[in-house]
């Protein structure tokens, strides 16, 4: 879009340097076009900056969030492996029936 836009501003910027010179007049209707373009593209880099600046605080805020639920689930492993060893399948001395239904409800875990 830039790559559009900026060579359309510099060839205005040209044409206000020599129009003096030439004796060029803009008609209303290519002033009112100008106007137009030069205000459409600020509203479209302001809207553009603060969709930028709404992703990158909820970027931020996301981040932290992943952080936080990483930290959480790999306590929640620790414990898990834990209770897994202690009271799990394991166990010496378990009947094969009890040792099938710790397997079972840690699976479901």
């Amino acid at each position: 879009m830039r790559l559009t836009i900026t060579p359309i501003k510099d060839m205005y910027k040209l044409i206000d340097k020599y129009k003096q010179q030439v004796e060029l007049e803009y008609n209303q209707i290519e002033i009112d076009k100008r106007n137009d373009l030069e205000n459409n593209w600020n509203e479209l880099l302001r809207k553009s900056n603060n969709k930028f600046d709404q992703i990158t605080h909820t970027e931020s805020h996301i981040k932290d969030q992943l952080l936080g639920n990483i930290k959480q689930l790999k306590e929640k492993i620790i414990v898990f492996k834990r209770e897994y060893e202690t009271k799990g399948p394991k166990q010496e001395g378990l009947e094969p029936k009890i040792a099938a239904n710790l397997l079972t409800s840690f699976k479901e875990q």
